[in-house]
């Protein structure tokens, strides 16, 4: 696929009256040229952190990246096909308008647009052994549920989230409302005829157990890695730690999803206590929901010591976990 850059320039710089009197400011034009992945709030939240150091941030213009121009030959040939076999496996891919990244109702009419343009390819074609269902997006398990009744497709599900409990739990639903109690009953019926349910951990697994009907039991399966694959890494041996230029610092980790479920304000609070100690440093490692709100934290605190660095390749979290002295889990 098509590789994007980001791409600082500074175009314009004054400041000064005379050559041997240091000037009273100086002023940078920079021009961010930023990819298509991210929204135009995310763009203005990294440019703020790279100006962390500035007394004054001004920005005066602002626009969303260009589109992948559509209908270019050149560019059609980096498109993943709708249909292809890898390792044995036929791969079919549903094309969607919406990007994952909406929110409130954009967000909800690209679900059930998802939705409505997997359920023919899941429920059509010849029969499969197993057909695995995410819980990204929410209910999609529902498509499960339907092809077992209409023609008996075996369905099993790896969970990513609980719905709806994330909902009810972040505040979005009224737990005891009617809403709420008819989701539970239709993700009971979707767990119930389940022939299998893959959970992240044993934490998740604990958790839908009830769900389950006697004598079936959750399998663990990590999202990204293996344990096996993580081992200690001395920092004189790990090739990112001179990229990053970690130092001797300690250095306090999160990586991962930020998320409308993940709690932060005790990690503001933290980053208040050690803001400006240059034996600390505190790094984000990935994206999620939240990733902007803790950007701009960051940014208006004028915490000098906190980074926020974009998701690595799978084969190189081998390198970023051991990086740590301590995971924020």
């Amino acid at each position: 696929g098509l590789e994007f850059r980001e791409v600082f320039s500074d175009t314009k710089a004054s400041g000064g009256i005379a050559n041997n009197i240091l000037p009273p400011t100086f002023t940078i034009n920079l021009n961010y040229r930023f990819p298509p992945v991210f929204s135009t709030e995310e763009a203005v939240g990294r440019l703020r952190l790279l100006a962390l150091a500035a007394d004054e941030v001004e920005i005066v213009d602002r626009a969303p990246a260009a589109p992948v121009p559509e209908g270019n030959p050149h560019l059609d040939r980096l498109v993943a096909p709708e249909e292809e076999t890898r390792n044995g496996v036929r791969v079919t891919r549903i094309r969607s308008p919406s990007t994952g990244r909406e929110a409130g109702v954009d967000r909800l009419r690209g679900y059930a647009g998802f939705l409505a343009a997997a359920a023919p390819v899941a429920l059509g074609g010849p029969p499969v052994d197993l057909t695995i269902y995410l819980t990204t997006p929410p209910l999609l398990g529902v498509v499960g549920l339907a092809g077992h009744f209409t023609s008996r497709r075996p369905y099993g599900l790896w969970l990513m989230d609980l719905h709806p409990e994330a909902e009810i739990a972040h505040g979005m639903l009224d737990g005891k409302g009617f809403v709420a109690r008819a989701l539970r009953r239709v993700d009971e019926a979707i767990f119930r005829k389940a022939r299998l349910v893959a959970a992240l951990g044993r934490c998740m697994a604990d958790r839908v157990q009830p769900k389950l009907p006697r004598g079936v039991f959750p399998t663990l399966l990590p999202l990204w890695k293996d344990a096996d694959e993580i081992v200690p890494v001395s920092r004189a041996a790990n090739p990112l730690a001179a990229e990053w230029d970690l130092g001797d610092r300690f250095v306090l980790m999160y990586s991962g999803n930020a998320g409308l479920g993940h709690r932060f304000e005790e990690v503001k609070a933290l980053l208040r206590h050690y803001r400006g100690d240059p034996g600390m440093l505190t790094l984000f490692v990935g994206g999620g929901s939240r990733r902007q709100e803790l950007e701009h934290f960051i940014a208006d605190q004028q915490i000098d010591n906190a980074r926020y660095l974009d998701y690595v390749p799978r084969d190189q979290v081998r390198w970023t976990l051991p990086l740590a002295d301590t995971h924020l889990v």
